[in-house]
C-alpha cells in the first residue's frame, strides 16, 4: 500500500478510537455549534454520517485486487498488508455496529438507558489500549522519509506539509507512537475522499439552525474529533495556533529590555563604523585632532596629566565592518574597555538600515546558495533578570526572533513539541500554555535550526556584552564560533577585552573601540556645550580657552564615552552656576580620569542631608536585584519556576518603599493615576539629584516621560561593581545602622501598597481580568521579601503585621475569583496536587517560605491540640515540595528553624507523617511572572 495512504487510514482509525472514547465519556460533546448545544438527535445524525464516511474510506483502503498485492510486495510486505487489512476490517465492523446502534437510538429517542447500553457496546467492542497497540504496529519498518517521498501522493501535498512530515520522520530514528499518531492525523485531515458526504449532515443541520436563527448571523458546526478531512483554512488555523503558542512560550518579559535601555547613539556619532578605516577623511580628522595643543596657561593647570595625549599620534585601523557584513564570514569582534560605548555602537549597528542592506547583499550572494536573510540580536545584562544574563535567555530570544520571522520552521526546530501540541489539538485536548524549557533542549533546537536545509536561511547574530554573561565565558564564545563555522551563519559580538575572548577571537576581524571614538567624543562635547546658551556667552568672550576645555576633555577621556558623559554633565552644572572658564578648568582638573575614582568623587559630592536617602535607595535596588535571581541564597536553576524571583524594581515600587508611612487608600495625592504618576516623576528627580546620577530611570524608545513601571537601574555595570565592593558597601550600610530601616521590610510595604492600588482600580468589578497575574506576582514578591526579612529578624513585629495585612487583603479581593476551583488564594502561588494533601491556608504558605517566627507566633495563639493538628498539616506542606532545595536548603538556619518548630509540636506523629509522604504526589510553585 502507498505509505501516505497507510498513514491516512491509520489516522482515520486513531480518530475513530478517540471518537469512541468520547462517546464513552459522560458529558463530552461530540459536536459544537456556534449557536449553542445541539439536540441529541442532531448529534446522532452527525455521528452516523461521519461514521459512514469512515467506513467508505476504510473499505476503499483494502479492496484492491489480490494480484496487485502479490506482484508489488515482498513476502514481508504482503504479511504487513494482510495485517493492515485485518485492522481496517475490524474497524469497519465496529463502525458499522455503531451506526446500527445509533440509527436505533435516533428512532427510539436518546434516553439515559439507551446511551448507557451504547457506551457498554463501545467498551466491549474495542478498548483504547488495544487500538493503540494496533496503531503502533501499522507502520513497523515500512514508514520512513525515503518511502514517504517516493509516494505518488507526496508531491501533491503543499510545501509546508511536506516539510513537516519529512522533519518528523528525519528527527526520529525510532518512530514513537506520538510521532506516528501525529503523522497519521496530518495526512488524514488532508484526505479529500468522501469530503462532500462527510459534510452533508452538518449542512442540513445548519440549514435548520439558520431558519430559526436571527437574520444576518452566520453559524457553524465543528466536531470535537474530526474523523476525516478538514478544510485547508481550518487546518491552517490549527497550525497557526500551535506555532503562535510555541512562540509565546519562548518569549519572556525582559527579552528586549536591555536593548531598549541602551542609550541611542548621539547624532552623527559612530558613522565611521560604516566606512573603511583607510578612507582619507578619517585619517585627516584624526591627525587634525591629535595635533591641537591647548593654550599654555590652561595646560599648566594640570601638568600631571600632560601625558594624556601621548597615544594620539598613532593611527589605529580597524577591520572593515561593511566588508564583513557584505562578504565576510565567521565572527566579527568589537571590544573595548568599560564605558567605551560598545552597547551603544551595537544598538546603532542593529538599527541602521545600512546593516540590513549589506547583509542582504551577503544573503543574495552567499555560498552555497542564495537564501532569505534573518538578523537576530541579544543584549546581555549582568544587572538584570536571570534570563537577561543566561544562556537560556539568549537561546529563547534568538529562537523567538528567527522563528517569528519564519514560522514555518517551528515544526522543523521543535518537532516533538509541535507533534504533541498538534495531536492534542486535533483531539480537542488543551495543551499547557507554556513549555518547560531546558538548556539542553534549547541548545539542540538552535543546532537543528542552523543545520536544517528544508528552508535555507542566512542568519546573522548580533550579540552584545559577552562579558555580562552569567556563565562560563569560554562556553559562550565557543557557542558562536561553532555556529559561525556554517557558511550560512555569522555573528557580530561585543565584549570587554578579557583574555578568554582575546584567545577565542584573536584571528577574527575586529575593532578596539576606545581607539576609534575620538572624533565622536569631540562632536559630542562640542555639540552639548554649544547647545548651552551660557557656554555660548563664555565662548564669545574668549573662544580660545573654551575650545581648549573641549580638547582637554577629549584628551583625558581615553576613548571612554561614559566618562565623557559624566564629566560633561558636571561641567554643564557648573556653567549653569555661572562658573567662569578658570572655574570650569578647576572642576575638570578635580575629576579623576578613571571611572572608579570618578564615582568616588561624585559620591563625595552628595549633600550630607541626602546620604541617608541615597543609602536606602542603593540598598533597595541591590536587594531587589539579588532577590530577582537569588531569592533564597543561591542562584536559581535556569529552568526553575520564575515565580520564585521578585519583579525588577520599578520607579513606583521605589517610591512606595521610600515612604513607609504611606497608605494609598488614605492618601489624597495617590487617589488618582495622575497623582501617582506625579509622585513617580518626583522620585526620578530625587534619584538623580540624591544619588549623584549613578542610578537612573531610562526612557524606552518612543517614551517622552517615565511610566509607573519604568525600571530603576545603575547608570552602568561599573557603577554596580564599584558600589558593591566590600569597602564601599560597608560605608553605605553605616548610614542606616542606627535606624530601623530594612530594605526587605520596605519592599514588603511597597508590594502590599501596590496591591492596594491594583485592587482599588477594580473596585466594584466582578473580576480582575488580566491583572490577576500582576496580583499573584506582587503577593509572591511580598512572601520572598518576607523570607529575606525573617532571616534578618530586625523587626518581626512589622513583618508579622504586613503578612497579616497581605492575608486579609488577598482573601478579601482575590479569593472570590477562585470559588469552586481553588479554595484559598495562596494556591495560585503554590499548586497542591496531592490526593490527600491538607488544604492550603496562608499558614501553609508561610511554612513553605520558612517563616519560622511568624508560624510560631500564630501557633501560639491556638490551643495545644489545634496547634498539633496544624503542625502536622504544615509538615506535609514543608516536605512535599520538589523545590524545597531552592526555598530552604540554601539557608540552613531557616530550614532548621521551621523543622525544629514543627517537630517539637508533633514529635510523636513524625513516623506516620513520613510514611504518608512516601506515597503522595508533590506540591510545586506556579509561574506567576
Amino acid at each position: 500500500m502507498d505509505p501516505l495512504t497507510s498513514l491516512s487510514v491509520a489516522g482515520a482509525i486513531v480518530q475513530f478510537v478517540d471518537f469512541g472514547c468520547r462517546l464513552l465519556a459522560e458529558g463530552r460533546e461530540l459536536y459544537r455549534s456556534t449557536t449553542g448545544v445541539l439536540t441529541a438527535n442532531e448529534e446522532l445524525e452527525l455521528a452516523t454520517t461521519d461514521l459512514r464516511a469512515l467506513v467508505n474510506k476504510l473499505r476503499h483502503s483494502f479492496t484492491g485486487p489480490s494480484s496487485e498485492v502479490s506482484q508489488c510486495f515482498t513476502k514481508e510486505d504482503q504479511e504487513h498488508r494482510r495485517y493492515f487489512d485485518t485492522i481496517c476490517d475490524e474497524a469497519v465492523k465496529v463502525a458499522e455496529e455503531l451506526i446500527r446502534r445509533l440509527d436505533k437510538l435516533k428512532l427510539r429517542g436518546s434516553g439515559s438507558r439507551e446511551w448507557k447500553s451504547f457506551r457498554l457496546l463501545i467498551k466491549g467492542a474495542w478498548s483504547r489500549n488495544e487500538v493503540a497497540s494496533l496503531t503502533r504496529r501499522l507502520f513497523r519498518e515500512n514508514l520512513d522519509a525515503a518511502s514517504i517521498r517516493l509516494s505518488a501522493r507526496f508531491d501533491a501535498l503543499d510545501e509546508q506539509t511536506q516539510r513537516i512530515i519529512s522533519t518528523l520522520l528525519n528527527n526520529n530514528t525510532v518512530l514513537s507512537q506520538e510521532i506516528t499518531v501525529t503523522l497519521s492525523q496530518i495526512v488524514n485531515r488532508l484526505e479529500a475522499i468522501n469530503e462532500e458526504q462527510h459534510r452533508r449532515a452538518r449542512d442540513v443541520i445548519l440549514e435548520r439552525w439558520q431558519r430559526r436563527a436571527e437574520p444576518g448571523n452566520i453559524y457553524d458546526i465543528t466536531a470535537s474529533v474530526e474523523l476525516l478531512s478538514v478544510s485547508s483554512e481550518e487546518e491552517d488555523k490549527l497550525r497557526n495556533a500551535i506555532q503562535t503558542a510555541i512562540l509565546e512560550s519562548l518569549k519572556f518579559p525582559t527579552m528586549t529590555n536591555r536593548y531598549e535601555d541602551v542609550v541611542d547613539a548621539y547624532p552623527e556619532t559612530f558613522e565611521w563604523a560604516f566606512h573603511d578605516s583607510n578612507e582619507d577623511r578619517y585619517r585627516k580628522d584624526f591627525h587634525e585632532l591629535s595635533e591641537y595643543q591647548s593654550p599654555k596657561g590652561y595646560r599648566d593647570l594640570d601638568e600631571e596629566d600632560s601625558s594624556c595625549n601621548s597615544h594620539d599620534s598613532k593611527w589605529f585601523p580597524w577591520s572593515s565592518l561593511p566588508n564583513w557584513l557584505k562578504k565576510g564570514k565567521g565572527v566579527y569582534w568589537i571590544h573595548g574597555k568599560a564605558g567605551s560605548g560598545k552597547s551603544t555602537l551595537m544598538k546603532h549597528i542593529f538599527d541602521d538600515q545600512r546593516t540590513h542592506k549589506y547583509l542582504s547583499f551577503w544573503a543574495r550572494n552567499a555560498f552555497p546558495q542564495e537564501a532569505p536573510l534573518c538578523l537576530a540580536t541579544f543584549f546581555f545584562w549582568n544587572s538584570g533578570t536571570k534570563e537577561q544574563k543566561s544562556q537560556m535567555g539568549l537561546l529563547r530570544a534568538l529562537l523567538f526572533q528567527v522563528l517569528e520571522q519564519y514560522p514555518d520552521l517551528i515544526p522543523v526546530t521543535f518537532p516533538a513539541i509541535w507533534a504533541r501540541r498538534y495531536s492534542r489539538a486535533v483531539k480537542s485536548i488543551p495543551s499547557v500554555s507554556t513549555e518547560s524549557w531546558s538548556l539542553r533542549g534549547l541548545s539542540a533546537a538552535l543546532k537543528t535550526l542552523l543545520q536544517q536545509t528544508s528552508l535555507p536561511l542566512n542568519i546573522c547574530f548580533l550579540i552584545d556584552g559577552l562579558d555580562e554573561f552569567g556563565g562560563d565565558h569560554e562556553d559562550i564564545a565557543d557557542l558562536f564560533k561553532d555556529a559561525a563555522n556554517s557558511p550560512c551563519v555569522k555573528a557580530c559580538l561585543s565584549s570587554r577585552p578579557w583574555v578568554v575572548f582575546e584567545d577565542s577571537f584573536r584571528d577574527c576581524p575586529s575593532m578596539r573601540l576606545q581607539d576609534l571614538t575620538r572624533r565622536d567624543i569631540v562632536h559630542y562635547v562640542t555639540d552639548r556645550f554649544h547647545r548651552n546658551s551660557a557656554f555660548q556667552r563664555l565662548e564669545a568672550k574668549d573662544p580660545g580657552p573654551a575650545l581648549a576645555l573641549i580638547h582637554e576633555i577629549v584628551g583625558k577621556a581615553d576613548g571612554v564615552f561614559l566618562w565623557v558623559r559624566i564629566v560633561v554633565k558636571s561641567l554643564l552644572d557648573g556653567i549653569r552656576n555661572l562658573d567662569a572658564i578658570p572655574d570650569l578648568w578647576m572642576r575638570l582638573r578635580l575629576l579623576p580620569r578613571e571611572l572608579e575614582p570618578l564615582y568616588q568623587h561624585l559620591l563625595a559630592c552628595i549633600e550630607p542631608v541626602y546620604l541617608l536617602w541615597a543609602s536606602k535607595a542603593f540598598q533597595i535596588l541591590r536587594t531587589s536585584r539579588e532577590l530577582n535571581t537569588e531569592p533564597f541564597g543561591d542562584p536559581l536553576p535556569l529552568d526553575a519556576g520564575s515565580a520564585l524571583g521578585v519583579r525588577p524594581l520599578s520607579i513606583l515600587a521605589l517610591y512606595l518603599a521610600m515612604n513607609p508611612g504611606i497608605d494609598v487608600m488614605n492618601s489624597p495625592e495617590l487617589a488618582t493615576q495622575v497623582g501617582i504618576n506625579a509622585r513617580c516623576q518626583e522620585t526620578q528627580i530625587q534619584l538623580t539629584a540624591r544619588c549623584a546620577g549613578l542610578l537612573e530611570v531610562p526612557l524606552l524608545k518612543g517614551q517622552k516621560k517615565i511610566r509607573q513601571d519604568s525600571l530603576v537601574q545603575y547608570l552602568h555595570r561599573t557603577v554596580r561593581d564599584f558600589l558593591e565592593t566590600d569597602a564601599q558597601w560597608s560605608d553605605w550600610l553605616a548610614h542606616t545602622a542606627t535606624t530601623d530601616f530594612d530594605p526587605c521590610l520596605s519592599m514588603m510595604h511597597s508590594s502590599i501598597q501596590h496591591l492596594r492600588i491594583v485592587f482599588r482600580e477594580y473596585s466594584g468589578k466582578s473580576h480582575l481580568g488580566r491583572d490577576m497575574r500582576i496580583i499573584n506576582s506582587l503577593a509572591a514578591d511580598t512572601m520572598a521579601y518576607a523570607f529575606c526579612a525573617d532571616s534578618r529578624g530586625t523587626n518581626h513585629q512589622a513583618e508579622f503585621a504586613m503578612l497579616d495585612d497581605l492575608e486579609e487583603l488577598m482573601t478579601f479581593y482575590a479569593s472570590p475569583l477562585h470559588a469552586g476551583v481553588i479554595r484559598h488564594w495562596s494556591q495560585r502561588l503554590i499548586a497542591v496536587v496531592e490526593s490527600e494533601q491538607p488544604q492550603m491556608e496562608f499558614l501553609g504558605l508561610a511554612t513553605i517560605y520558612c517563616l519560622a517566627a511568624y508560624v510560631e507566633e500564630k501557633l501560639k495563639q491556638r490551643s495545644s491540640s489545634e496547634a498539633k493538628d496544624a503542625a502536622i498539616d504544615l509538615m506535609h506542606h514543608l516536605y512535599s515540595r520538589p523545590y524545597k532545595h531552592m526555598l530552604t536548603c540554601s539557608v540552613p538556619s531557616q530550614t532548621a528553624a521551621i523543622e525544629s518548630l514543627l517537630s517539637s509540636i508533633c514529635a510523636e506523629d513524625l513516623m506516620e507523617i513520613e510514611g504518608k509522604l512516601e506515597s503522595r504526589m508533590i506540591t510545586y510553585p506556579i509561574d506567576v511572572d
